[in-house]
């Protein structure tokens, strides 16, 4: 049996940020006014759908052009605008004009959720 490595800083801190990735979600989802359910949010006395909290998983940390995030979660361009409204409501959303999509690698239009610790 191998003896147990203690976790190395590196470790520790894809660990922290996990879980601050994480508690900004739950933080998003409470904020938002979670209905219960995996389609529905409830939110200021209107249902919002579940794919907001899709986009917002999907842009954490990654430049993602609107396109992608249409295609991604199979949601119309303006819809995907809506959930972004929604989304700027309680969190703020990076954009960058000239930035390559994650997903595409194009440059052009991007949006982010940013949870930049190392530069803090």
């Amino acid at each position: 049996m191998r003896p147990h490595r203690p976790p190395s800083r590196r470790e520790w801190l894809a660990l922290a940020v996990t879980a601050l990735v994480f508690a900004g979600m739950i933080a998003l989802v409470v904020k938002l006014g979670w209905a219960g359910s995996a389609r529905e949010f409830q939110g200021r006395g209107a249902t919002m759908p579940g794919p907001v909290a899709l986009v917002a998983t999907l842009i954490i940390d990654r430049l993602t052009c609107l396109s992608c995030i249409a295609a991604e979660t199979k949601m119309s361009p303006p819809n995907v605008e809506a959930a972004l409204s929604q989304i700027h409501t309680v969190m703020v959303i990076y954009q960058d004009d000239a930035g390559p999509c994650h997903f595409c690698g194009k440059a052009g239009p991007v949006v982010s959720l940013k949870t930049d610790l190392a530069s803090n």
